[in-house]
C-alpha cells in the first residue's frame, strides 16, 4: 500500500500582487490523499498571501460507510 504524505509539499512560490495591489507571496502547494486507503489521489492548494486562490484535487469516488 502507498502510503500518503503527512504534509503538503511547497511546489511552487512566486510574488504576486493580492486584490489590493499589495506584493504578496503566492504559494502552491501539493499533497496526497486518499479515500479509502488503497489508492493514492494527488491535489493542490493555491494561496495567495492568507487567502485560498484554488483547490484541485484528481477525481475519486465517494465511498458510502456502513
Amino acid at each position: 500500500m502507498v502510503r500518503p504524505r503527512l504534509f503538503p509539499i511547497i511546489s511552487r512560490l512566486v510574488l504576486a500582487r493580492d486584490r489590493h495591489g499589495r506584493r504578496t507571496l503566492r504559494r502552491t502547494y501539493r499533497f496526497e490523499f486518499t479515500e479509502t486507503g488503497n489508492t493514492c489521489r494527488e491535489g493542490q492548494v493555491v494561496m495567495l498571501g492568507e487567502r485560498v486562490e484554488a483547490v484541485t484535487m484528481e477525481p475519486y469516488e465517494m465511498v458510502e460507510w456502513s
